[in-house]
């Protein structure tokens, strides 16, 4: 019988451990939704942003740039 404790990690697998645990910060646009938001990030990317993942998740790009998005909505507002 097979026991799953004996198999090796899917490449899909590795590489989420990867992303995470890497030191560089990383983040994932999505080019196809206005504003490039951000769809995933690893928490090198959320210690760098300043704030927890669930925050750096689905804001702009530009986040790094312009840290408050209220800011931004007043800058459009203009």
């Amino acid at each position: 019988m097979d026991d799953p404790s004996q198999r090796a990690p899917s490449a899909a697998c590795l590489a989420a451990t990867a992303f995470a645990a890497a030191a560089a910060s990383i983040a994932v646009l999505d080019p196809a939704r206005p504003g490039l938001p951000i769809v995933e990030a690893n928490p090198a990317f959320a210690t760098l942003a300043g704030c927890p993942r669930d925050q750096v998740v689905g804001r702009g790009w530009d986040l790094l740039v312009n840290p408050d998005p209220a800011a931004g909505r007043a800058r459009e507002a203009i």
